[in-house]
């Protein structure tokens, strides 16, 4: 594991887990706070970090999986690490940010 460094000009924590709320979870950001509706009531997730908590992270993994493009679904499947129990949650963000980054690029 070890201490992971940043350069300048990469992503804070923060600017990933709004950027997989958004452009992955399709949820949408207000007053600084994220929230998603669930049988027509709006939800806080303010809490929610899927850099550090597995459940979130899932919660990424269950999103592609459900993803109507297979070529997409295929891409992030391919970008999880192979061994399925070494998986950290960061692990599971960083396909999620490579896949929506190569559709900006196909755009």
């Amino acid at each position: 594991m070890g201490i992971e460094y940043r350069k300048i000009g990469d992503p804070t924590e923060q600017q990933i887990i709004t950027t997989l709320a958004t452009r992955v979870m399709g949820w949408t950001l207000s007053r600084n706070e994220l929230y998603w509706h669930i049988d027509g009531e709006i939800q806080a997730t303010s809490g929610w970090n899927p850099l550090q908590n597995i459940a979130d992270a899932w919660m990424l993994v269950e999103k592609f999986k459900n993803e109507t493009d297979p070529i997409t679904r295929a891409k992030f499947a391919v970008s999880l690490p192979a061994v399925i129990y070494s998986i950290e949650p960061s692990h599971i963000c960083y396909a999620a940010l490579q896949i929506i980054e190569e559709a900006n690029d196909r755009t």
